[in-house]
């Protein structure tokens, strides 16, 4: 069997847990629902806790990545390529040759919105 850190736990979900002594200060009105759910649901405080921070934890990454992504592109520091260098370089067909296949393709695929190079009138 794999050796636990001593500064872990295992969880009764087989996850290992380290543990972090960290605390959260909390809004009355959070605390008293964090406590409410808690005792209705007969789980702990700490257990809503980490399921808050493991779910929200993606979606941070997402947002404060992303913005740190953008505020180095607008600083100069990031390379931006465009969509045409990067389908060559994936060696995908250009635009144009994807649209005419598109063309060919009416009729038998349903398009939810038909694109503009598409239209009769476009």
């Amino acid at each position: 069997m794999e050796e636990t850190p001593s500064n872990s736990d295992r969880m009764n979900t087989g996850i290992d847990v380290i543990n972090m002594g960290t605390q959260i200060r909390l809004s009355a009105k959070a605390e008293k629902r964090l406590d409410i759910l808690a005792a209705q649901t007969r789980r702990t405080k700490a257990f809503y806790i980490r399921r808050m921070i493991e779910n929200g934890l993606d979606d941070l990454e997402d947002y404060y990545l992303a913005t740190d992504l953008l505020e180095r592109v607008q600083r100069g520091e990031e390379k931006i390529e465009s969509s045409a260098a990067v389908r060559a370089d994936l060696g995908l067909m250009p635009t144009s040759q994807t649209c005419e296949r598109l063309r060919q393709l009416r009729g038998k695929v349903h398009f939810t919105r038909t694109p503009p190079q598409l239209r009769a009138d476009g």
